[in-house]
């Protein structure tokens, strides 16, 4: 009887702390790794015309159902899905009922059991409810009826999110369906305007509020302690909203180096009886646009390193999850991101709760695709967006449209809703003292420096089409965006590669030809080159990386880039490596010596030099990396420098010589023998032909050959003795002559000594040969890597012993990251793995690339070329410079010093390869 008398007073004190927040009961799943089965109709496509089953939430499309549409088709697909679900509702008496739906595409009807629950919802991407108190049997069981067409019956909704948008529309519930519970008189919602000289003002809507009551707020920190006393107010029931304020002394601020977070619990009170609670977060933070001035957070100037992303998922489209939400914000924190833009449309509130709570600045924006909904249904839709949004921190600004998808008559609107006021921009203009041009090239950058007034912020920039832009460019574009004054950053289009797997072509990838593959990541979050050059520009410790030699004195120089974060919050550590040679089988350097020295107490803003304090014997090892921390132990990036000279490093074994060298002729070659193994040389061109070693042949032919540069041979010459000779050739060509020295010596590597020069500008210099590209199976080199580089993306890769297999990727079509063929950086060495035999190449350059074939050519490559670069005729390269790759609105030459054609004036050039067969 005792035991019987606990439990039910437990179940009494649950049910009476229950009744008094709100109660959420999920009618479909909560993301797209927990769904509902509902029955569903689909009226035109693919399984269409019958009743059967779907998840939900889900993108029909990506269930089987309908047709597949991206924004700008012609023909679109006017096709509806009916839904029907059943669901059990508690005892409620006394409750009100609200259905609520996340998001839906697009105009969405709703009946509860056979009657409408409000008029006809038209807008994809927002949240809306009804009251369905009146509708619904309690304590039983209820039928809904959703009926959802893709396209809206209003056609500027159409306009705004699905005819001219350059992304994938769906159609579909995709976002969850849920009840909310309250009682009679109940918090609708709350804006809280928090700021950081700790002044807390909090706007309370309330429903059905009586003169008796009160409504009372107290902050706690996230723990529950509270904090200070609370504070209330008597209910007006004539008011709007009622206001509650307070100060708090030093409250922990909100910054996306430190995303300190509160709670507010809000009361509605009837003589001490709590008739409903609610729990807020939010943080303290002031948001400050300085004209002529800059982007102030906190008081502390504030650079914006953002990215554009797509709420997407290549196998359910928009129906994303918690899990993926918070996997994207760990990608934007390790790219050195500190802020997103949302494209182009309001994000899932997971999204937003994990930006707060890791610390992302946010550009929230609503949908007006370079066209905008009119104005009626422009103002429900701005109040659904910033009524759910706007205690979120991490949201900066509100984004009224894009690219002239702008309806100025919206503008005035969202200060309605929030308290804090923050700016309206208007992305891809100039509007209330912010300059957000998108797709600056190099010379608007430059203008803007010397003679620009507003905030610079361009809200879309370094278009990342396949292989381009994003981390191309980037380093003399964030240079000069450093010396404004006024800049307060960017955002690089785009995140991801928006890819969808079509379950109507065999669930092949589909990136609509070149519109949708711009991501810095694939679809499944595969990582291209320029993630980690970003990461290496981006970093808020910033060094700079240069050659070091003998006389390097252990101390780097180093920036302090964060806003507010002192350079003494933060660790280093060092190591020295061995590094393996061309003959190891492993690629894993050995560690010979560690430190950690003590940072500098720089302050935001302020340069010093770092005393690494390395031992006296570091000039015997092969490499240094450098590793910066954050205050909360984030690997920020790690630096690396080769410590020796590829000379030095490059010494391959001696091995015993068999004969003396012989040379031999026929009509058409020379042949030359050296430790059994026979190297043809064509006599009309001097290029070596293949090198035969007993019964494997090496199909090394067609070079060396001045890239990118018609020549005649001149003539060659041999001259040897026993155990050594020499082979040379010389060659002319229009302004460009080069020649070459073949070096044959009894028990060495063959060396190959070659000296050029050529005049006026080119895309590439040095040497190439040929090697069939089918009998390759992959390579190990020394040098940066494990990814390709530009003339103008050279940062992110680290130095180092790398291997990779031979794939033809092409970047945003195909994810088999890294790429195999294309330019690798500061190559030392390189052992060419092939189906006849391996053989290695050693340089003596410390700026020699590498060029391994020519990247495939995309499916639906532009046609302008931006985003293909040229490469030589020849195989394998080894060159002294290359060429830059441009974006996908702007060639090379437009984006700065790195990305120019190289200057070639005529001095000679000279370097030292060796083989080994």
């Amino acid at each position: 009887m005792k035991k019987c008398f606990v439990a039910g007073l437990v179940l009494f004190i649950s049910l009476s702390s229950f009744a008094q927040s709100t109660i959420t009961q999920y009618l479909s799943g909560t993301d797209k790794d927990h769904t509902v089965q509902w029955d569903f109709f689909c009226t035109g496509g693919r399984q269409s015309g019958k009743w059967t089953k779907i998840a939900v939430p889900s993108n029909w499309e990506l269930q089987g159902f309908g047709s597949y549409n991206y924004g700008g088709d012609k023909d679109k697909a006017h096709e509806s899905g009916l839904y029907k679900h059943e669901f059990t509702t508690g005892a409620w008496s006394g409750k009100r009922v609200f259905i609520v739906f996340e998001g839906a595409m697009t105009d969405t009807k709703v009946m509860i059991n056979g009657k409408e629950a409000g008029p006809v919802h038209q807008g994809s991407f927002y949240r809306f409810k009804y009251d369905i108190t009146g509708l619904v049997k309690l304590n039983a069981q209820n039928l809904l009826e959703v009926t959802v067409d893709k396209m809206s019956a209003e056609s500027s909704v159409n306009d705004a999110e699905r005819n001219r948008s350059d992304f994938w529309v769906f159609g579909g519930i995709y976002r969850p369906v849920y009840l909310e519970v309250v009682p009679g008189t109940y918090i609708d919602h709350m804006a809280v305007n928090a700021k950081a000289d700790g002044s807390f003002q909090m706007d309370v809507y309330a429903k059905h509020l009586q003169a008796n009551q009160t409504v009372e707020a107290q902050v706690q920190t996230l723990t529950g302690q509270n904090m200070g006393k609370p504070v209330a107010v008597t209910a007006d029931a004539t008011a709007d909203h009622l206001e509650l304020k307070n100060n708090f002394n030093k409250p922990l601020l909100w910054s996306a180096e430190f995303p300190n977070l509160y709670q507010v619990v809000v009361s509605i009170k009837n003589k001490g009886s709590v008739i409903h609670s609610v729990k807020q977060k939010f943080g303290f933070r002031t948001v400050e646009l300085r004209p002529q001035d800059g982007l102030y957070v906190n008081g502390a100037k504030t650079i914006l390193k953002g990215t554009c992303r797509h709420s997407f998922w290549p196998e359910t489209g928009r129906t994303l999850s918690k899990k993926l939400q918070l996997m994207d914000v760990k990608l934007m924190k390790e790219m050195n991101n500190n802020a997103v833009r949302m494209s182009h449309y309001p994000p899932d509130q997971d999204f937003l709760d994990v930006c707060d709570s890791l610390g992302i600045y946010v550009l929230d924006e609503l949908t007006g695709w370079q066209s905008k909904y009119d104005t009626l249904v422009g103002h429900k839709l701005v109040k659904e967006m910033v009524t759910r949004d706007v205690n979120h921190p991490a949201i900066l600004f509100w984004d009224n449209g894009n690219e002239g998808g702008f309806n100025f008559q919206l503008d005035g609107d969202y200060g309605l809703y929030d308290p804090q006021k923050r700016v309206v921009l208007h992305p891809w203009s100039n509007f209330n003292n912010m300059d957000t041009h998108h797709y600056p090239d190099y010379n608007y950058i430059m203008k803007t420096v010397n003679t620009g007034r507003d905030v610079f912020m361009p809200t879309e920039f370094m278009h990342g089409l396949y292989d381009g832009g994003a981390g191309a460019g980037l380093e003399d574009f964030w240079s000069q965006m450093m010396l404004y004054p006024h800049a307060a950053g960017g955002f690089i289009w785009a995140f991801v590669d928006e890819s969808v797997i079509r379950t109507d072509k065999n669930n092949t990838y589909d990136g609509n030809g070149n519109r949708a593959p711009d991501g810095i990541l694939g679809p499944h979050r595969e990582k291209e080159a320029s993630f980690y050059t970003i990461k290496e520009i981006w970093s808020p410790v910033y060094i700079q990386p240069k050659p070091i030699d003998k006389n390097f004195d252990g101390k780097i120089a180093v920036e302090n880039r964060y806003a507010v974060t002192k350079l003494s919050q933060c660790k280093f550590k060092w190591k020295l490596v061995k590094l393996p040679s061309a003959q190891d089988k492993s690629t894993r350097a050995i560690i010979t010596a560690t430190g950690a020295p003590l940072p500098l107490e720089l302050l935001p803003g302020q340069k010093g030099l770092l005393n690494l304090h390395l031992p006296a014997t570091w000039t015997k090892d092969d490499a240094l990396y450098l590793t910066a921390y954050g205050p909360k132990g984030e690997e920020l990036f790690t630096w690396s420098w080769a410590v020796k000279s590829p000379v030095s490093i490059a010494r391959a074994p001696v091995i015993a010589a068999k004969a003396d060298i012989v040379k031999t002729e026929t009509e058409h070659d020379l042949i030359i023998t050296v430790d059994g193994k026979q190297y043809y040389f064509d006599k009309a061109t001097g290029y070596i032909e293949k090198v035969v070693k007993g019964d494997k042949t090496i199909s090394l032919s067609g070079g060396p050959v001045l890239a990118g540069v018609n020549m005649a041979m001149k003539g060659f010459n041999y001259a040897g003795i026993q155990k050594k000779c020499s082979f040379s050739v010389s060659y002319t060509g229009k302004g460009a002559t080069l020649h070459v020295q073949w070096l044959f010596e009894a028990g060495k590597p063959v060396k190959l000594q070659y000296s050029y020069a050529q005049s006026g500008d080119v895309d590439f210099m040095g040497i190439t040969f040929n090697y069939p590209e089918e009998k390759v199976t992959g390579m190990k080199w020394m040098g940066r890597g494990p990814y390709r580089v530009w003339k103008n993306r050279v940062p992110g890769q680290q130095f180092g012993v790398w291997h990779k297999a031979y794939n033809n990727t092409i970047t945003g079509e195909t994810w088999g990251y890294p790429e195999f063929k294309g330019y690798h950086g500061e190559v030392n060495w390189v052992v060419i793995e092939n189906k006849e035999s391996p053989f290695t190449v050693y340089t003596d350059s410390k700026d020699m690339f590498l060029q391994l074939y020519k990247p495939a050519r995309e499916e639906d490559a532009l046609k302008n070329n931006n985003v293909e670069p040229p490469f030589p005729d020849g195989s394998i390269g080894f060159l002294n410079t290359i060429s830059a790759i441009g974006t996908k609105f702007q060639a090379a030459k437009q984006m700065g010093p790195q990305s120019q054609k190289t200057q070639a004036t005529g001095q000679p050039v000279s370097n030292t390869l060796w083989f080994e067969f």
